[in-house]
């Protein structure tokens, strides 16, 4: 059986720009913390999908979702564009998140979603 992967950033308003942001991994239903990012964002998404790129290169290619709620388009936008320039998955979809993320984690979050191989 297949395993949904999603990974989130979690965002932040505080202090823009300032706060870490986390790397979240829900595997088989279990969430776990990952890395913390900090700096600038540009270069805070550049890392966070770098980190990814291993988890996706290996993923199902038949589509991975951009998840988002309340964040920039422009972020959104160049998360998308990385994702498609590694030629993997055959739909890049973009998404907004329910509310029940939007209410945990706050504006300013994404998600990358893929299905993982079986093993």
């Amino acid at each position: 059986m297949k395993k949904d992967v999603v990974i989130s950033f979690k965002g932040t308003q505080r202090y823009p720009g300032q706060d870490p942001h986390t790397l979240e991994l829900v595997t088989d239903g279990v969430m776990t913390t990952g890395r913390s990012y900090r700096g600038r964002t540009t270069r805070m998404i550049d890392e966070y999908v770098r980190d990814l790129m291993p988890a996706l290169e290996n993923a199902v290619p038949s589509r991975v979702f951009v998840n988002s709620a309340a964040c920039d388009e422009e972020i959104v936008r160049a998360v998308r564009e990385k994702i498609e320039s590694m030629h993997r998955f055959r739909e890049v979809l973009v998404t907004t998140a329910g509310g029940v993320i939007c209410s945990h984690c706050g504006p300013g979050t994404f998600s990358i979603t893929y299905v993982a191989p079986e093993n």
